[in-house]
């Protein structure tokens, strides 16, 4: 595949993205392909608002979004916990501040 090929797919996925509410890359990347990932690499992790389906869901749509800012991200995981909820799930109220997502889906060396 070429990086001329690349660029125009990445410009419709940004596209479709951007214009979508809550965490529309988990149709992408289900939940079972993460966790099989997990468990190949052995990695445990506790069920948190912030576990490693969220937060990487949370981080690609982030990084696809013209507003790559953490509150536009957090205001999709904000959406999607309201899709939950509404479809009978737990009620997990996520404060306004941005430091616990910011602070983990970050690489250390920024």
């Amino acid at each position: 595949m070429s990086i001329s090929f690349i660029g125009p797919q990445l410009q419709k996925l940004r596209q479709k993205f951007s214009h979508s509410v809550g965490l529309p890359i988990r149709a992408a990347l289900p939940m079972e392909q993460i966790e099989a990932a997990l468990e190949a690499e052995r990695m445990s992790y506790r069920r948190c608002v912030f576990d490693p389906f969220v937060t990487l869901w949370a981080f690609l749509s982030q990084v696809l979004d013209t507003d790559r800012s953490c509150r536009k991200a957090l205001s999709r995981v904000r959406a999607y916990q309201a899709e939950l909820t509404l479809r009978g799930g737990p009620a997990t109220p996520l404060d306004a501040d941005t430091s616990v997502y910011c602070k983990y889906s970050r690489p250390t060396s920024w």
